[in-house]
């Protein structure tokens, strides 16, 4: 593949990206003094070349699931079709062909004992031609691939600027003079911590104050307490809910809501209009599919519907190779909605709906897609998708990932490696590991090896380098297997092209 020459304004964006992927054009250019055309441009460039795109993804440890990396041993004639079926998995990623061609390595996360047994002791070692199937439970992550820092280039206050959970200053509106428990110095407010006014000691409200505010809260201060919206997949009547309804009327799920999206909402909720990445990407609408979204980027991550792919790989493994590329088949509409995954986080436990899952499939297809395209592919409102991804991102099941093709920016050489690391020092080499600048992705997994990492080199010269010094000063490593990056299906997102 033909690389490409990255110069500041490039390694900017790229960095800024990786800061947040849905940051406006408008804020990443203030950042690099340029305009926010000269962004849109370099960002349009870049993203039709293949050399970067901004991926949603789906992060399963807020989910409950429990996350593997597996290496299987194909046939070669068969390797690059079963890979290929797997990354139609929404539930894998990180698919690579290593060595000569005749191994997989992949990444993926399971949400129940049934759909981990389906995959590892059913799909896999059914398909005639794997020849071997070793699975490691990651057990920790001091590095992810969102934290390699190869191209970063911007100062620690440009950053500042740019994360996400640096949003810029509200004004401050005062609360309307009105009587009540609210409006006396130093009463408890609606989150239980006094005002900055009067006395410092926190005065305990009686039932009667309670209830006098609770009737005479505002517009403006219903806006700041949390609500629960537990209808996402009936857009239509969250949003006709008036704003007293919601500050004062508990939210009893019915029948109709039990299937959709039940999670707190948050404080990204109540800043949703003043959401800076709530514009389309104009510059990059060219460049995205049509709105259909593949099955297999909108489905859970649930064994019933997308371990077909991998039945079929099976069936086509018996008429030849070639004919194992029918494996991606994607999964039926009914099959996406039938796995809700459960979402533990801030202040309670949700439940992801259909709808949801086809929010997600259109962000892992392009993470900076408009709300309007959101919102036509899950059945809601603008507003009701704007409020639904960001409530989803503070609570950590949605991120926003940079998926760069690392070859086209001069990093050529690429490898898996598997140590033995002597217990007792696993987790002091696990982060000495992540330290080192070479690296993008480190765990601690179970097995006979009990290391996993990523490597990124600019050659094999300089990989020689890296495993004769950095990796060999490290006496902990007991024994340790290298395989190179022979050629990548997939990473974050859907899957690539070939």
């Amino acid at each position: 593949m033909e690389s490409v020459t990255l110069d500041d304004v490039d390694r900017g964006l790229v960095h800024a990206l990786r800061i947040d992927g849905r940051a406006p054009f408008a804020r990443i250019a203030e950042v690099l003094g340029v305009s926010e055309n000269t962004v849109a441009r370099r960002y349009r460039r870049l993203r039709s070349a293949g050399t970067l795109r901004v991926a949603g993804t789906v992060n399963g440890a807020s989910l409950g699931y429990t996350p593997w990396t597996i290496r299987l041993r194909c046939t070669p004639d068969a390797a690059g079709a079963i890979a290929s079926a797997l990354a139609t998995r929404p539930d894998v990623s990180y698919v690579y062909l290593l060595s000569g061609g005749t191994e997989i390595s992949c990444n993926t996360q399971t949400g129940t004992a049934g759909e981990r047994d389906a995959l590892l002791l059913e799909r896999l070692p059914r398909t005639r031609r794997v020849l071997g199937v070793s699975a490691h439970m990651l057990l920790g992550s001091p590095k992810l691939p969102k934290d390699w820092t190869g191209l970063d280039i911007l100062t620690p206050d440009q950053t500042t600027a740019l994360h996400p959970d640096q949003p810029p200053p509200r004004p401050h509106k005062p609360t309307p003079n009105r009587t009540g428990a609210q409006d006396r110095p130093g009463a408890p407010n609606h989150i239980g911590t006094a005002t900055s006014s009067g006395a410092d000691t926190p005065q305990r409200a009686s039932a009667s104050d309670r209830a006098s505010a609770a009737n005479r809260t505002s517009t403006a201060d219903q806006a700041s307490t949390p609500d629960r919206a537990s209808d996402y997949d009936r857009a239509s009547a969250a949003d006709s809910a008036s704003a007293a309804n919601r500050a004062d009327t508990p939210n009893h799920t019915g029948a109709a809501d039990r299937g959709s999206a039940t999670v707190p909402a948050s404080a990204a909720d109540r800043a949703s209009a003043a959401d800076p990445a709530s514009g389309p990407d104009r510059a990059t609408a060219s460049h995205r599919a049509s709105a259909t979204v593949p099955a297999s980027a909108a489905a859970p991550p649930s064994a019933a519907g997308s371990a077909r792919g991998l039945d079929r790989a099976t069936a086509s493994d018996r008429a030849g190779a070639a004919d194992s590329a029918s494996a991606a088949a994607p999964a039926g509409a009914a099959e996406r909605a039938s796995g809700p995954g459960r979402a533990g986080g801030a202040g309670g436990v949700g439940v992801l709906g259909g709808a949801d899952w086809a929010m997600l499939g259109v962000l892992a297809l392009d993470g900076r897609a408009s709300y309007a395209e959101i919102a036509a592919a899950a059945g809601w409102s603008e507003a009701t998708a704007r409020r639904r991804a960001s409530q989803l991102r503070e609570l950590g099941i949605l991120a926003y990932q940079l998926d760069l093709a690392y070859e086209r920016v001069g990093f050529r050489a690429e490898a898996r490696l598997w140590m033995s690391v002597r217990p007792s020092r696993l987790r002091h080499v696990a982060e000495e590991l992540a330290a080192h600048p070479e690296s993008s992705f480190v765990a601690m997994t179970t097995g006979p090896t009990n290391l996993v990492a990523a490597v990124l080199c600019r050659d094999a010269a300089d990989l020689a380098r890296y495993l004769t010094e950095r990796v060999a000063s490290l006496e902990d490593i007991r024994d340790i297997e290298t395989a190179p990056v022979i050629r990548t299906v997939k990473r974050a997102g859907t899957a690539l092209p070939i």
